[in-house]
């Protein structure tokens, strides 16, 4: 509705690494985006469903759901199944789950590209 356009942008992050938090944060915040952070793969799912997110960043191996869970999870409700997931780290397989996977460490500019591709508002 007009409530959720008029919003910034949400990321949902899920990553165990402090350094990797940081630095999405740091290559999302000027681009536009609030990101949210979640502890594990429950959450992550429970906060796509709840925020409507621009696109969710997952480390690969999470507590409780592992990113490609997560993935089959989002495919499987029409509310989230269009929500880009942003991989950090190798598919091994199920790249066909992820919009696209970045490295792991992560590198910002890649992020930056893969976040512009989404079609976020730069301030």
């Amino acid at each position: 509705g007009a409530v959720a356009q008029s919003r910034a942008p949400v990321i949902v992050l899920a990553s165990s690494d402090a350094a990797t938090r940081r630095d999405v944060r740091r290559t999302a915040e000027p681009l536009g985006f609030v990101v949210h952070e979640v502890q594990d793969g429950v959450e992550a799912v429970e906060a796509a469903a709840r925020l409507r997110p621009a696109a969710l960043v997952l480390e690969r191996i999470l507590p409780r759901l592992r990113a490609d869970e997560v993935a089959e999870r989002l495919l499987a409700q029409a509310a989230t199944r269009s929500v880009p997931i942003l991989l950090l780290g190798a598919a091994d397989g199920a790249a066909g789950l992820f919009r696209e996977c970045l490295p792991h460490p992560l590198d910002r500019r890649m992020l930056q590209a893969a976040l512009e591709r989404l079609g976020a508002p730069v301030h």
